[in-house]
């Protein structure tokens, strides 16, 4: 048996025994993987004039139809709501209307003029229906991750209805962060005593409306550095857990909150790696305004039902755990880390 199908294998194992793989040696910092592990920017390749007005016409794309949506439409429109002149259901169908249209034109600019290749495998068709909950849970390996959320959306047609869960400092950005806040994106402080208050409001809204969303998280909590993984190592030497080196230990206090509140119909946990990483390049915002797109994303995904996770909702965490460490280490001989 392949170390992928052993991986897969697992998924039918009591989450509470599925974390016993152990970690992996720690590599070399100039041996491949170590490369995927401490990426450089001594391995780039220059930028070009080409490329930079690419990502910057990338980056006039995202902000400025993002600042006129939120400005001419969200904000009048949230405004009717309020006021009860237009229902939430009608206000939240014209936003799905627009997010439909804005976030295709986006992944489609990234694909066909950025030269993005979306590489998909595990379960590649899967359909869903429009009123199903899902919450995905994602692995965190540079900055630039949830953006390729839409892309996987746009090939399940669902494009229309993610929430990403974003740091605080986000909402302040001009055009984009308004309209993620206008959209009731749910913003974090890595403080969990306001933080699990404003999750479980923001849930409760998703749900006062008949209508499917996907709320998307990562359970490491921030992008994988060096400084943030000798953070994560430390954390794991205190609590006396094993030490992983292609992610960060998970916390698993929000996905246990969005699990118990929003019940979702499915999770679908999702792998994405660089094959980059492995010549030591890390897909960065400065690497996008440069035009550097990645030239592939890989994405490994997998659903699993709401009735095959009930029988397991005493060790939830644990179950994350195993979702986020031990399938990614598993793949690492495979993937970009």
């Amino acid at each position: 048996m392949s170390r992928s199908a052993e991986c897969q294998a697992q998924a039918s194992v009591n989450p509470a025994k599925r974390c016993d793989a152990g970690p992996v040696a720690e590599p070399e910092a100039e041996s491949v993987l170590g490369r995927a592990v401490h990426p450089s920017t001594k391995f780039e390749t220059p930028w070009t004039w080409s490329g930079c007005i690419i990502g910057c016409s990338y980056l006039l794309l995202l902000v400025v139809t993002a600042f006129l949506n939120a400005t001419f439409v969200l904000w009048p429109l949230t405004l009717l709501c309020w006021t009860r002149i237009l229902s939430i259901r009608s206000c939240r169908s014209v936003f799905r209307f627009l997010e439909d249209k804005y976030f295709a034109m986006l992944s489609g600019y990234l694909e066909f003029v950025g030269g993005v290749k979306i590489v998909m495998t595990g379960d590649e068709e899967l359909q869903f229906d429009p009123q199903e909950h899902v919450l995905l849970i994602c692995n965190h390996r540079s900055e630039v991750d949830w953006i390729f959320f839409w892309n996987l959306a746009l090939r399940l047609n669902v494009h229309d209805r993610i929430r990403v869960m974003m740091k605080s400092i986000i909402r302040y950005a001009p055009g984009v962060g308004w309209t993620m806040m206008l959209l009731q994106y749910p913003y974090i402080n890595r403080n969990w005593a306001t933080d699990q208050d404003r999750l479980t409001k923001v849930i409760q809204s998703y749900k006062y409306v008949d209508m499917g969303t996907w709320l998307a998280m990562f359970p490491e909590g921030t992008a994988l550095y060096d400084k943030t993984l000798k953070k994560s190592h430390k954390f794991a030497e205190k609590q006396g857990e094993a030490r992983w080196n292609y992610v960060l230990q998970p916390r698993v206090k929000g996905f246990e909150l969005c699990m118990d509140k929003m019940d979702p119909d499915y999770v679908v946990d999702l792998t994405v790696a660089y094959p980059e990483l492995m010549e030591g390049v890390r897909p960065s915002p400065v690497r996008f305004v440069r035009g550097q797109f990645p030239t592939e994303v890989h994405m490994h995904v997998q659903r699993y039902h709401r009735s095959t996770l009930t029988k397991h909702k005493d060790h939830m965490g644990q179950w994350c755990v195993w979702s986020v460490i031990v399938l990614l280490e598993c793949f690492s001989d495979e993937i970009s880390g």
